[in-house]
């Protein structure tokens, strides 16, 4: 006798804990700008009203802008334009906040965003995106920082992100890699 084999299997918790995850996934619609704070753990659906644990919002971006600074954790993002407008996310340039409560040990600056499903910027015109522009570092500062001229000299090296900063026209170092250009986990 011939016993047909499931193409799965279930592993106790496993299943339960997925479709409980899938199941409180709820969709959140951003039609004007709107700015999440560092400490803040809901945002607003414009289109129902409904407040949602950023934890399980399935955000999307259509024709605006949403700021978030901060540590957060979201189901999915989807960012993409309506009209002539485009979709943007984004966060405050020079945010940082203290996570530790003064003591430095857990400082995020600009945004440290968590997806746990899927991320979608809409191409085309108007061009959506994740701008980050003028949000980085200080010059100087951070992981990849490049170097500069320590006798009041004009001139430094490039800072490094997925590839080695370049050296400056007088020979100082640039910044050291940091990240990966193929595979990033941060921009």
């Amino acid at each position: 006798m011939f016993h047909a084999r499931p193409a799965f299997r279930w592993f106790g918790w496993l299943p339960l804990a997925l479709l409980a995850a899938h199941a409180a996934a709820q969709p959140v619609l951003i039609t004007s700008p709107v700015t999440v704070g560092p400490t803040d753990t809901t945002i607003v659906d414009q289109s129902s009203t409904a407040v949602v644990p950023l934890a399980t919002a399935q955000i999307t971006i259509r024709g605006t802008t949403l700021t978030m600074n901060g540590r957060h954790t979201i189901t999915s993002l989807l960012v993409g334009g309506s009209g002539a407008d485009a979709g943007v996310l984004t966060h405050t340039a020079g945010a940082s906040f203290d996570y530790s409560g003064g003591a430095g040990t857990d400082v995020v600056s600009g945004l440290w965003l968590t997806v746990a499903g899927s991320v979608e910027v809409e191409g085309g015109a108007p061009e959506s995106r994740i701008d980050l522009d003028g949000r980085g570092f200080v010059g100087l500062q951070g992981p990849g920082a490049g170097t500069s001229s320590d006798n009041g000299g004009l001139g430094g090296a490039g800072g490094g992100h997925g590839g080695r900063g370049a050296d400056s026209y007088s020979t100082l170092a640039g910044g050291a890699q940091y990240g990966s250009m193929t595979q990033p986990v941060d921009m």
